[in-house]
């Protein structure tokens, strides 16, 4: 069966106009994680364990680092898709040691003045754990496991005090399986 010149023509222009979106997507991929980044770690990284972690391993991670990095997060618990976690890479990987907002800066937000336990849950453990992984420990863990976990994730870098943490781990002792609001 012969192809007509038309056809051939046609064809030729679909693999054209397939080759110049595929070009332009590439070209654009840095601006989109120069655009993503910062937004990106102000929501996913610093809620969970503020800056410091990644300003002491900027310039001295490459892309493979922080990769590797990243995906650890992801591991533990932090939520995200597969191209954010490339454009967080990218723009991770791109900055200077000491590069805002990455690094801290002397106007650091102020933390989260709650004096309870279910607030404090809510805000400092949901910033990086869905409210599932949380409740599946409720009545499964005594009050040593709290402990331990609480201070795991402050060893992470959550950002909670001593008070907190002891407001916190009441809290999560005494909840029975299943309660709201950390259980869905």
């Amino acid at each position: 069966m012969a192809i007509s010149r038309e056809g051939c023509i046609r064809r030729a222009g679909g693999v054209l106009v397939a080759a110049l979106a595929l070009a332009l997507a590439i070209a654009a991929a840095p601006a989109r994680a120069a655009q993503d980044g910062p937004g990106l770690f102000q929501a996913r990284c610093i809620a969970c364990h503020g800056p410091e972690p990644a300003c002491a391993k900027l310039g001295r991670l490459d892309r493979g680092g922080w990769d590797w990095t990243v995906n650890e997060m992801h591991r533990g618990g932090a939520r995200l898709d597969v191209d954010e976690k490339r454009a967080l890479v990218d723009w991770l990987a791109a900055l200077a040691p000491g590069s805002p907002p990455v690094c801290p800066q002397p106007e650091a937000a102020p933390p989260v003045q709650a004096r309870d336990g279910q607030t404090l849950v809510m805000t400092r453990c949901t910033g990086c754990h869905d409210t599932v992984r949380i409740c599946r420990g409720l009545r499964a863990r005594g009050k040593d496991a709290w402990d331990t976990t609480v201070t795991r994730m402050m060893l992470r870098g959550a950002q909670v005090d001593p008070q907190d943490k002891a407001l916190i781990v009441d809290y999560l002792f005494t909840l029975p399986a299943g309660a709201k609001p950390v259980c869905p």
